[in-house]
């Protein structure tokens, strides 16, 4: 089912890139023609965070938060393509219509961040400190802006720089993080097998009476000391 929701997917980014390639080349500018370049940009722009949304609700245990991103892009989505194409009577100058619109947009950007962060599943406390730090930024910052669309106070924009710098140098360093863990991690295990291999081959060797007894347990503790045969 999702290789087949993808693939639509894929077919329609390409055929709203050809229509909106063929429009800017053809000077073809129109009330339609504008609509569906901003039809096409709606619907990249709200599938990329669904997207990201969608696999982690394949890989995480907590369903919830996927599937609530998952439902604010499409909602968002939709009520663009509303908009784009004027299916009701809107207001255009409704000032309440816009901050809605930017809500929606917010929403969709911070879900998607949300969700890509929870697939870094790590066990090490480190990344988890930098994971979990960094969405707790991000819906500060969520907050804060939806505070400023809806009430229009005065902002403390030093505070909300301030916030965007470590909430993106948090999803910078977090997969780095895990990266670098899961490298070492990796090499502690490579390092355990040579060494359980030469074990091995070593026993053999006893076995067959290639070696002796005394000769094998000074092998044995140089191979689990670390030191070079």
């Amino acid at each position: 089912m999702k290789k087949v929701a993808l693939k639509t997917l894929i077919i329609t980014f390409i055929i709203n890139a050809i229509l909106g390639i063929s429009i800017i080349l053809l000077n073809l500018w129109n009330d339609i023609t504008s609509k569906i370049l901003l039809t096409t940009v709606t619907i990249f722009g709200f599938s990329i965070p669904c997207l990201i949304c969608s696999t982690n609700y394949e890989k995480a245990k907590n369903k919830l938060i996927p599937i609530i991103g998952m439902t604010i892009c499409f909602v968002s989505c939709i009520y663009f393509l509303l908009l784009i194409w004027e299916i009701f009577n809107f207001d255009f100058f409704d000032n309440l219509l816009w901050k809605f619109a930017l809500t929606c947009i917010l929403l969709s950007i911070s879900f998607g961040h949300i969700c890509l962060l929870l697939l870094i599943n790590s066990t090490e406390k480190i990344v988890k400190i930098f994971r979990n730090s960094t969405i707790t930024l991000s819906i500060i910052m969520d907050l804060f802006l939806l505070i400023e669309i809806f009430v229009e106070t005065e902002l403390n924009w030093k505070l909300l720089s301030i916030l965007a710098i470590l909430m993106v140098l948090g999803t910078i360093v977090t997969p780095l993080l895990d990266k670098l863990n899961s490298r070492t991690n990796s090499s502690n295990s490579h390092t355990n097998d040579d060494k359980y291999l030469k074990l091995e081959q070593l026993k053999k060797l006893l076995d067959d009476n290639a070696i002796t007894q005394e000769e094998y347990e000074t092998e044995k503790n140089k191979i689990l000391n670390g030191k070079k045969a």
